[in-house]
């Protein structure tokens, strides 16, 4: 198993300029071993509570899920079997390119060169993390990072021209998008910051006008591609953050349910 462990390490530094470490064993996580199974993204615009509910989503689901910090850290990560689809290596690499173009198009319009870099690292991070559950390790996985939040516009752009990498990741993701009133995600947005005693991060220095225009205009045409990734997703849960916590962590456990008894048909 040890040699098997450095020879796949190995190979997801060569072919994915991925570097796989082992977590402090004092902390680490250890993964469950599983069936190639499914990823739970929880999305929509920043500030409307994905990350909350994520959270209080995990015990719900059931112990096979991990989230995805769970298996970056994961103490025996470079131990369990994986396989690299070069399909799947093709649309990371398309991703990177395209992440990189449209870094190199705001350098024009952006005075702010530390936010620039601060931007394209944390995109670039997500793709890592991302690539470690769709390349490596056929888990139960949740994020709140995951690809159809931070590329939809392009997955569906790749998925339209049938691009066979973004075709076999959105098979596997279930996706749950979570909405709210702009007026209630202002609340929140401002609660979590009085809570966290700091700004949200997208919010930074932004005037309650600027954040509930920014949501207006956006939010319609985010859920519209996320919508029309449907097709290509194992399905698409529309939430509303006006239910219940409890209310919508049934919801979500039902829709897992129900994708669990129409795959076993």
């Amino acid at each position: 198993m040890f040699k098997t462990a450095k020879i796949l390490a190995r190979i997801a530094r060569d072919r994915l300029g991925l570097e796989i470490r082992r977590a402090p064993r004092s902390t680490a996580n250890r993964i469950r071993p599983a069936p190639p199974g499914r990823i739970v993204e929880f999305t929509g615009m920043p500030g409307v509570g994905k990350s909350h509910l994520m959270r209080r989503c995990i015990v719900a689901l059931g112990p096979s899920f991990m989230t995805q910090e769970e298996i970056r850290l994961a103490d025996n990560a470079a131990d369990y079997e994986s396989v690299v689809d070069p399909e799947i290596r093709a649309l990371y690499e398309e991703l990177i390119w395209r992440l990189l173009s449209q870094a190199r198009e705001r350098h024009a319009s952006q005075v702010d060169l530390q936010q620039q870099i601060h931007s394209l690292r944390f995109m670039c991070n997500q793709l890592q993390s991302n690539m470690l559950v769709d390349a490596a390790y056929p888990i139960d996985a949740l994020t709140d990072e995951g690809l159809v939040k931070n590329f939809s516009e392009s997955l569906l752009e790749l998925a339209e021209s049938d691009n066979p990498g973004a075709l076999k990741v959105l098979c596997r993701r279930h996706v749950i998008l979570v909405e709210a009133d702009p007026e209630l995600t202002l609340s929140q947005i401002r609660e979590r910051e009085r809570d966290h005693n700091r700004p949200h991060p997208k919010y930074v220095g932004w005037s309650r006008e600027e954040i509930l225009r920014y949501y207006q205009e956006n939010a319609p045409k985010y859920h519209a591609r996320i919508e029309g990734l449907r097709p290509w997703t194992a399905g698409v849960l529309r939430i509303s953050r006006s239910a219940s916590t409890r209310q919508n962590v049934d919801a979500v456990a039902a829709f897992m349910q129900r994708s669990v008894s129409k795959g076993s048909e």
